[in-house]
This record gives C-alpha cells, sequence and structure tokens, in this order.
C-alpha cells in the first residue's frame, strides 16, 4: 500500500495520470496508422470528439485500406513508456499545450515534452540559422537572447549546430525550448547530449513524433513547422539560400508569424538566404530594440473586432461635429451624448482635430475652421 502511495505521489499533477477517456483517444487516434494531424482533424471534427471517432472509426475509413485503429494495447504501451522515462504526454485539449500553436493549419494534437511543461505557456520567439555558423554569428545571437530573455521571451529552436545551439544556450536562465525532429528521448546531434541535459532543467524538449523515433531527413519540415507555430515570429541568421531555416520562415510566412533577418555578408554564401529575405520584406534587425520595438508596436495594433468598430465611428464623425459649435462644449458632455468607448473618441478627436475639423481648447472643444465654413 507505502509503495502505491509513493509511486501515485511522485507522478501527480503529471498529465498521464488522469488520462480521461477523451484524452485517451485523442492519443489513440493520432498514432493510428496513417492517420496525421489532417485526416485526425477531419475525423475529429465530423464527429465532435475523439472518443466518437474513434467509435465510428471502421465505419469512417472503411473506404481507406491502408487506415487502421491503433489498439488499446498500444496505446497503453506508449503511455507507459513515456511514465517510464519521466517524459509527459500532452494533448491539444491540456492548458500547457502550446497556445499559438493552435492556431496553425493541422497542429499535432498530441505532445511528447521532456522537461518543463510548463515553459510551453510563455510568449516565444524562435531563432534558425546555419549548422556552420560563424563565431560572430554565434555571439550576436547570444546578445539578441540576453536582450529578449531580458524583456520575458523564451526561446524556440531546432537544437541543430550552430546558431540552433547558441541559441538553446543563451537562453538556459530564460526558459528554451528544443523542437526535435525524432523521439524527444533521442539525443541528436550526439555531441548536444550535455545541452540536452541542461534544457530538461531549463525548459522543455518536444516532438510530435513517437518516443524512440530517429529522426529522417521527411521529419525535419514538420518539425520546421512547429518552431515557427508556436512562436511570435521568428529571426533568421546566416541561412543559406536552400535551407531548413528559410523552409520555416516560409512557413512562418504562412501561418503570419514576423519573420526577422540579420544582415550578412553579400560574399558569405551562408547569408545569401538571409539577405533575401530582407529583400523581400522581412524586419531587419541589427539590434535587439529592432525586435522589441516592433513586437511592442504589434501588441499596440487593435484588435479586429477594435478595429472595425473604430473604423464604423470615425466614419460617422459628422455625428460629433454636429454636436460642436462656436461656443466651447466639455469632452464628457460630448461623450455622453455620443455613447461612444471613451478611447475611439479620444481617437476621433485627435484626428478630426489633426485635419482642422475640430480645436480642442482650454474650456472644451469647439468647432474648426473648415467643419465652420461647410455649415
Amino acid at each position: 500500500m507505502e509503495n502505491a502511495e509513493q509511486n501515485q505521489n511522485k507522478t501527480q499533477g503529471h498529465p498521464l495520470t488522469v488520462l480521461d477517456s477523451e484524452r485517451l483517444a485523442v492519443v489513440r487516434l493520432i498514432r493510428s496508422t496513417n492517420i496525421g494531424p489532417k485526416r485526425f482533424f477531419q475525423l475529429y471534427q465530423h464527429f465532435g470528439s475523439a472518443l466518437s471517432a474513434v467509435e465510428n472509426f471502421h465505419e469512417a475509413t472503411k473506404s481507406l485500406p491502408s487506415v487502421s485503429l491503433c489498439p488499446m494495447e498500444g496505446v497503453e504501451k506508449d503511455i507507459e513508456h513515456h511514465k517510464k522515462l519521466g517524459v509527459h504526454l500532452i494533448t491539444f485539449l491540456d492548458d500547457v499545450y502550446p497556445p499559438l500553436l493552435k492556431q496553425i493549419k493541422d497542429f499535432p494534437p498530441v505532445l511528447s515534452v521532456r522537461g518543463n511543461p510548463s515553459v510551453l505557456k510563455k510568449p516565444f520567439l524562435s531563432i534558425v540559422g546555419s549548422r556552420n555558423a560563424s563565431l560572430n554569428g554565434r555571439q550576436f545571437v547570444a546578445r539578441l537572447v540576453q536582450g529578449l530573455g531580458a524583456h520575458g521571451y523564451s526561446i524556440a529552436s531546432g537544437f541543430a549546430r550552430g546558431i540552433d545551439t547558441a541559441a538553446h544556450e543563451a537562453s538556459l536562465p530564460f526558459g528554451t525550448v528544443g523542437v526535435l525532429a525524432g523521439g524527444v528521448d533521442i539525443v541528436y546531434p550526439e555531441e548536444n547530449q550535455s545541452l540536452y541535459d541542461k534544457v530538461q532543467n531549463n525548459g522543455c524538449m518536444i516532438s510530435e513524433m513517437p518516443l524512440g523515433m530517429h529522426p529522417q531527413g521527411k521529419h525535419f519540415p514538420r518539425r520546421n513547422r512547429l518552431i515557427s507555430g508556436m512562436s511570435q515570429g521568428i529571426i533568421v541568421t546566416e541561412a543559406r539560400f536552400q535551407s531548413g531555416s528559410m523552409i520555416t520562415a516560409d512557413y512562418a510566412l504562412e501561418q503570419g508569424r514576423d519573420v526577422f533577418a540579420i544582415p550578412g555578408s553579400p560574399m558569405d554564401p551562408r547569408c545569401f538566404g538571409s539577405n533575401l529575405l530582407l529583400k523581400q520584406g522581412a524586419i531587419l534587425v541589427t539590434r535587439v530594440e529592432d525586435i522589441l520595438d516592433h513586437l511592442q508596436r504589434q501588441e499596440q495594433r487593435p484588435t479586429p473586432e477594435e478595429q472595425n468598430q473604430r473604423e464604423a465611428i470615425m466614419g460617422d464623425a459628422k455625428a460629433l461635429l454636429t454636436l460642436l459649435s462656436d461656443v466651447p462644449v466639455s469632452r464628457d458632455k460630448v461623450l455622453d451624448q455620443l455613447d461612444w468607448p471613451a478611447a475611439v473618441f479620444n481617437a476621433l478627436c485627435s484626428e478630426l482635430e489633426l485635419e482642422g475639423h475640430l480645436i480642442d481648447g482650454p474650456q472644451g472643444l469647439v468647432r474648426g475652421g473648415e467643419a465652420r465654413n461647410s455649415s
């Protein structure tokens, strides 16, 4: 009895300890033969839940002879393997699932996480670049990471040699995530074993691949979409014209993420891709403030709903001007009559003042010259 209680306490809080029937069905469905994220969500949306999709699996896939449902014994073995290695198996239904990742097309329903899953809820930027990185490139990336970390950003990267390794090493104090092309229990490249151990203590390693899966060439593009998908933007440096970094940049553009690029020598082939991104409109980065200033402006942008509301009210400026005359009136009285949000009202007043339609004087608002002349 004592051993059972100890084991329960040891695993308490682990996402696998209380996998309800729906989460079990998520794992079973995605682990089924020839069921990838796209087909998973087609079934999920059609039946309304993973559990219902599993229950109707044979009927729903009878025209697909290459598809077969993962046996429950296989799911139990997979879960037990994760527990034995101390690896978390999280589904898109769990709170620790990276929030931005759920916004991309065909996101993975299940992730294996080695380390601390809670770091996945932090704001992320991704850094990608050459495996054969220059010393200057690695040092500049380290300086960027330190500045970003000081402002609350964690770093995601692909755990490759070169730029990826430099980004992970520099971001250890701030939380870092290594996105792997194979299973999270496979260290690749092998020389990063020490970094692999450190990342587990200062962040986590994640993968959509099953445990024990060695990385293959076809897995890396899938990994790259996760690197960009979980991040607000990606920073590209020393990227060759045809490289995984450029594939990640393409994914970022498709996903609506910001693409930052660090310029390099036109004589260095390692910089051909990143320089091309700059020519195509990527955000130029020569210091950390270039990134932080852009992100701050993005945060201040109104939501689509707020923008639509603002445009509707801005188009009705006549309603505001009708309430004004040559006699000053307080802003509060005008706002009471219009019943608009204060932020939108203030923005409209500022714009109309710049255009000469009203004057914001010490005693209140009055109609401007153009408005008076048109009366």
